[in-house]
């Protein structure tokens, strides 16, 4: 009985104590039990925000990493300890106990924990990992997908920094050049001040919001179709910016280009990477099954390439970029800059979800500067992978803004934008106007965007009319200076139509020049485009056009045009169509009418007969232009090629009759030309054309080929692209051809020089020639060569032997050149097989 008591007591005292256990247990678990943390991580000094930093748990290898924004979320112990590390700055224990749910962690910088290129006696760990991410690049690089379509939302800002400080020095130059410096009314200051506090503080210099529906479907199809677009700046011309701009769509390409910036540099992840980059791995991430793996790089110490600096986070899963952050390893460079880029998986696919991009370029001249600060955002939705897109979808406009794009009221742009505006962002779009002391700026931007349209179409916008400024003013050596007057129509009502005239007068020729031509639109989306003009006018004998010739840009111009100084009159009818039946091909079939009459002595025989330089010819003929890789911007009747890409190839055939002559002339004409640029990452750049043609029929000088050559009595001072140094203005000419005009720039892989005002580049040119003449005896009195035994000449010159600093944004750079001409038409006069020249760029 009592044994039975103590059992039953027994158990009791047990029972209690496991309650008490539990209970202990519990409370030490309510106090340690996991807790969701909201965060932003941002720079101690800037207080921007860090984007993909390494947010782990002490103890743990679970963590995350921050968003572009610096945002990030995760659950640990709330007694944990966060563990902050980043590149380039001191790593930061953050303990949770008594935090609240959200912390705002400041991270200082650390230059001293940068990592060193280090030289190992065994294989580098990292590059087992980025090896995995070069064989997954097929499956892993947006740019490679069968087909995706996404809808992105593009802020950009241009802002200034330091303008104060740049307005104080430009008054501190101006009394030093002069004892006398002119005294500034109070007024004057005032406005400065007013100007200066709204740009730095209140408002931005430019805001540009576009929303874009993006296609791709391999291998060129591409449409970018903006259905929004809403700019801060007075008179501006462009269209919506996107990622593509900024930045490359994705981090596999062997090369990175900056378009905008017009800058390349060696990808990280590219074959023979390890020869170029140090790799370190820094961080590994656990998120569930898989890991990030966190990759410092950057270029080996003395390799002489264009190469960055950032960090890689490569997901395990498919070994694919989860995040980019990349930099020049160049600071000296005018331009800086940081690409970022946030990608994430969908189930299937890695695929971009925000892109940023950061340039800071210097503006002002020495000694006063200050800095112009651009920012580009794009946010990417609803992206889809390798569905079917229909064809209706594409025509010939790359990027087309549509008519109602820029008319969107404020609530549509609310529902169209992924991203808040803040107060400055959204002060940028109102302060223009309000503020009257801004009114001086604002007509300067209006000047600027109409110079920077007339650039790259070519038109000078006055209303409803535009001012061609090619047929304004021009100079050759027939004519002189040839100035004119000319207009094309731009009416918004009348959008399907458009004329265009023209009168111009040649100041040594003495002689008036007129033409008009009338332009209508049959069908919008194929640009399908009949055109009736007529010209009484000069044109120089032996040329030819071929449709890549017809580009409107400014930019490109041709020196050889301003030595030209041999013409014909003519009097021309011509009758076209324009087609694009894809975004890349081009069509044009014409006929045409012309009388011609030569200003210099010429006589054509035929048979016992000859002709004293009067023809006239009919003449019907096709072009083609295709151009794989070219994107055309389309706004309204504005087309534009902003950046000219490589191959393009144009083909060109035709059929006349020359009459004129005792027995009428029919001939056939077949036109091939192919130009290209290919640039590599670790032997420069190469840029050539290859063309040729022939001429099937006996047909008088004017209509055969002349070669392109630009050497006068005085020689041929400014390097000229796709002609012939050493050649005479009219030495050579034929009826068949075959030109190669062949070029390779090492850049800066030869010579180590980086001053602040020499960066010289070898280059090297080889130009081939080869032509011949059925019947060179028809032709008196001109003196003049075939080209059957064939004619050779090779160069030699420096780029960017002098640079002059332009504003600090820019720089003019000079070089200097020399062409060799050898072969079966090397001449007697040594010295006159050589051509010595002077080469001019604008460069960033």
């Amino acid at each position: 009985m009592r044994l039975e008591l103590n059992m039953i007591v027994w158990r009791k005292y047990v029972h209690i104590f496991s309650t008490l256990v539990i209970f202990v247990a519990s409370l030490y678990n309510l106090e340690g039990q996991n807790k969701t943390f909201v965060g932003k991580i941002q720079d101690a000094k800037s207080l921007e925000a860090l984007a993909f930093v390494s947010v782990g748990i002490k103890g743990n290898t679970q963590g995350t990493t921050t968003d572009l924004d610096g945002n990030f979320t995760i659950t640990a112990p709330s007694t944990g300890i966060l563990v902050i590390s980043y590149v380039g700055y001191s790593t930061k224990e953050v303990p949770l106990k008594d935090a609240g749910s959200f912390l705002l962690i400041s991270l200082s910088e650390d230059v001293l924990s940068l990592p060193e290129v280090t030289i190992r006696p065994k294989e580098n760990p990292a590059w087992g990992i980025i090896r995995k991410v070069l064989a997954n690049r097929p499956q892993n690089n947006p740019e490679e997908y069968k087909t995706y379509q996404y809808t992105s939302y593009n802020k950009s800002s241009f802002t200034v920094a330091d303008f104060r400080q740049f307005k104080e020095s430009l008054k501190k130059d101006k009394k030093e050049k002069s004892e006398k410096p002119k005294q500034r009314s109070p007024e004057a200051i005032r406005r400065d001040s007013i100007i200066s506090d709204a740009l730095l503080n209140k408002m931005y210099l430019w805001v540009k919001e576009s929303v874009v529906e993006v296609f791709h479907k391999e291998p060129t199809q591409d449409k970018e179709r903006i259905i929004a677009s809403k700019s801060s700046l007075p008179g501006d011309f462009s269209m919506g910016f996107a990622a593509s701009d900024f930045q490359p769509f994705g981090f596999y390409k062997e090369v990175m280009s900056l378009t905008l910036a017009s800058l390349n540099f060696v990808n990280p992840i590219s074959d023979g990477t390890f020869n170029r980059y140090d790799f370190q791995i820094r961080d590994t991430i656990y998120q569930g099954e898989d890991s990030t793996f966190v990759i410092f790089y950057q270029p080996f110490k003395g390799k002489n390439f264009d190469g960055l600096r950032g960090v890689l986070h490569i997901n395990s899963n498919g070994y694919a970029m989860e995040n980019v952050i990349a930099s020049p390893a160049d600071t000296s460079l005018n331009i800086q800059f940081r690409v970022q880029q946030q990608y994430k998986f969908n189930g299937k696919f890695w695929f971009p979800e925000i892109l940023q991009t950061e340039l800071n370029m210097p503006v002002g001249n020495e000694g006063s500067t200050f800095e112009l600060q651009i920012r580009n955002r794009t946010q990417v939705k609803n992206p889809r992978v390798n569905e079917d897109i229909p064809a209706s979808v594409f025509n010939y406009a790359t990027r087309e803004q549509e008519v109602d794009a820029k008319r969107l009221s404020d609530e549509e742009w609310k529902a169209l934008r992924l991203d808040t505006l803040s107060q400055r962002e959204q002060n940028s779009y109102s302060m223009w106007d309000s503020i009257p002391e801004l009114k001086g700026p604002r007509n300067l931007f209006k000047a600027l965007g109409n110079t920077a349209k007339a650039y790259y179409t070519g038109m000078l916008p006055i209303g409803q009319f535009e001012i061609p400024l090619r047929d304004v003013i021009g100079l050759n050596g027939y004519e002189g200076y040839r100035v004119g007057l000319a207009l094309r129509s731009n009416f918004k009502d009348w959008s399907w139509l458009q004329l265009r005239g023209y009168v111009a007068y040649g100041l040594k020729d003495e002689a008036w020049k007129y033409g008009l031509r009338t332009e209508v639109l049959l069908s919008q989306n194929k640009d399908l485009r009949m055109r009736l003009s007529y010209r009484r006018d000069v044109n120089e004998p032996g040329s030819f056009n071929i449709l890549s010739d017809q580009t409107p840009l400014l930019g490109r111009i041709v020196p050889r045009n301003w030595i030209r100084n041999r013409m014909d009159s003519i009097e021309s009818f011509r009758a076209e169509l324009f087609y694009r039946p894809s975004a890349h091909l081009q069509l044009n079939p014409y006929w045409r009418r012309e009388s011609r009459q030569t200003t210099y002595p010429y006589s054509f025989v035929q048979d016992e007969s000859v002709s004293k330089g009067t023809f006239q010819m009919q003449e019907v003929g096709f072009n083609l232009r295709f151009a794989p890789k070219e994107w055309l911007h389309k706004d309204g009747i504005t087309e534009t090629i902003y950046y000219f890409t490589y191959p393009v190839f144009d083909f060109q055939v035709a059929q006349g009759r020359i009459t004129g002559v005792p027995d009428p002339i029919n001939y056939t004409r077949l036109i091939l030309s192919m130009e290209g640029q290919n640039t590599s990452k670790s032997l420069g750049r190469t840029v050539y054309r290859i063309m040729g043609g022939m001429m099937l029929g006996n047909v008088p000088y004017p209509y055969l080929f002349n070669a392109p050559g630009v050497r006068r009595d005085a020689g041929s001072p400014i390097f000229s692209y796709h002609v012939f140094q050493t050649m005479g203005l009219y030495e050579f000419a034929g009826d068949r051809f075959a030109y190669l005009f062949f070029e390779h720039n090492f850049g800066k892989l030869l010579l180590k020089i980086n001053s602040k005002y020499s960066q010289p580049e070898i280059a090297l040119a080889q130009n081939i020639a080869w032509g011949d003449l059925m019947n060179p005896e028809a032709h008196q009195g001109l003196d003049f060569k075939t080209l059957d035994k064939g004619f050779y000449e090779t160069g030699l010159y420096l780029r960017n032997l002098l640079l002059i600093p332009i504003l600090k944004a820019a720089k003019f750079s000079a070089g200097v050149g020399a062409f060799y001409r050898w072969g079966p038409y090397s001449l007697e006069n040594e010295r006159r097989n050589f051509a010595y020249q002077v080469n001019f760029y604008f460069t960033l």
